[in-house]
């Protein structure tokens, strides 16, 4: 978590190639989508009376789409293009996918994992 607010959170990945590694190397088996793929992501939760809440999850996936686009810089340009936008929108609805089970978990009352401890916590 980077922020706390009253109204929900803002999550980033660790920083840091020790962190990007372990996260490729994926020791603890959790896959790290969220983590391999947005840059931030940001919980919004918004009290509509006395049994309903308004929650919100938003995905920044810019860094995602920058990458399937200049990764396909020397195929030519219609058809990377179009092998971009298909990459792209596969990583989109796999992200979408993600943050619908979090969504579930929240709905079910279920506690959000923590993440899994700091490489820092590793070397310990």
């Amino acid at each position: 978590p980077v922020r706390r607010r009253s109204w929900g959170s803002l999550w980033e990945p660790e920083p840091g190639v020790v962190a990007s590694i372990m996260r490729s190397v994926d020791l603890h088996g959790r896959g790290y989508d969220l983590a391999k793929k947005a840059k931030a992501v940001e919980l919004q939760v918004v009290p509509l009376g006395e049994e309903w809440t308004h929650v919100a999850l938003t995905a920044d996936l810019t860094s995602e789409r920058a990458g399937w686009f200049w990764a396909l810089g020397v195929v030519t340009l219609g058809l990377g293009i179009w092998f971009a936008r298909m990459g792209y929108l596969k990583s989109v609805e796999k992200m979408r996918l993600c943050l619908e089970g979090l969504l579930d978990r929240l709905e079910h009352g279920e506690p959000l994992e923590s993440p899994p401890p700091s490489w820092r916590d590793l070397l310990k």
